[in-house]
């Protein structure tokens, strides 16, 4: 390994292990919109669990008529959204749809376990 890519590493590692059971962990949290969301067993949230993601902080609870949820793939926390409040700072300040979300977390799903910089 390379002293370049040792001390990227090093950094990496010393920023996730600050935050990585949050959900602002790292720069990984996404925004989701979809009307389905206002529904707490919408289809999402039972496609969350399933894939190991559990409820994280700062996030309270439910809040009826509430269309977006905060989804974060580094620490696998989410939590839906709060009418005025913002939870976290999101990925380019966006929100992004179920399908886009699905596509971004199946191309990172396939690097799972492997060190940042190994395809």
């Amino acid at each position: 390994m390379s002293i370049d890519t040792e001390a990227w590493k090093s950094g990496y590692e010393a920023c996730k292990k600050s935050k990585e059971d949050s959900l602002s962990a790292g720069t990984a949290c996404f925004l989701i919109k979809d009307v389905s969301l206002k529904d707490m067993n919408a289809e999402l949230y039972t496609w969350l669990r399933r894939h190991g993601f559990t409820h994280g902080e700062p996030a309270k609870g439910y809040y009826d008529g509430v269309s977006w949820v905060y989804v974060n793939l580094n620490s696998k926390k989410y939590g839906p959204g709060m009418p005025g409040i913002s939870l976290t700072e999101v990925v380019c300040n966006h929100a992004i749809t179920i399908d886009e979300f699905m596509t971004i977390y199946g191309i990172f799903e396939k690097y799972e376990g492997k060190p940042p910089l190994e395809f």
